[in-house]
């Protein structure tokens, strides 16, 4: 029994943390409609590590009570998990992106993914930009490829010309691009690293 009661006391400690990760998810979506996409993919880690040691226990726990004691014990412990879907089934590719994120979009794109900058023109048409914006960003810049490559992507962060109309600026969005100028693996790369709706409700 000794087992047993050190066993629940570890799984109660994790049920603490996941319900205090829970309520922090619950919170920065109840505060603004452009959440801090960095500190959702943290909570979302470690969200995921908690309900892993949750199972873990759980499955331990149920080796050891007897068949009687089972059920309800399962249904005590379910009840953190069963809440998590309420509370995380938004998919964060969806989540609209802003000019606050330019610094983020960048390194993602360019310095983790080493996407050709040279495409800028080409990556700004199916993002939504019109060609007189993409003339008038090479015009400015003098053709320098990573100035004009920032340019086009704050345009695209400020919803310029038609960006709305192909979704705004999200993570989505940008991964349905990037798949139409044939660079697959850096948007199967953001659809999996910004998508919850995958990663957490399993």
């Amino acid at each position: 029994m000794a087992d047993l009661a050190a066993l629940k006391r570890a799984r109660g400690g994790h049920r603490g943390v996941a319900t205090r990760r829970l309520k922090e998810v619950k919170d920065i979506f109840a505060a603004t409609d452009a959440p801090d996409l960095l500190k959702l993919d943290i909570l979302k880690r470690g969200l995921e590590e908690t309900l892993d040691y949750l199972r873990k226990f759980d499955n331990q726990i149920a080796a050891i009570l007897d068949p009687g004691d089972v059920t309800k014990d399962i249904e005590d412990a379910e009840e953190v998990i069963e809440r998590k879907p309420n509370v995380l089934n938004t998919d964060v590719t969806t989540i609209k992106l802003d000019i606050k994120d330019l610094d983020i979009v960048i390194e993602e794109l360019t310095i983790l993914n080493q996407l050709d900058c040279t495409k800028w023109i080409q990556f700004g048409l199916h993002l939504g930009l019109y060609d007189p914006r993409l003339k008038a960003i090479d015009t400015d810049y003098r053709g320098k490829t990573v100035e004009c490559f920032r340019e086009c992507m704050s345009a695209w962060l400020r919803g310029e010309d038609k960006v709305r109309e192909k979704g705004g600026p999200s993570w989505s969005s940008l991964a349905t691009a990037l798949d139409t100028i044939e660079e697959k693996s850096i948007a199967s790369y953001i659809r999996n690293k910004y998508s919850t709706s995958n990663q957490l409700i399993a």
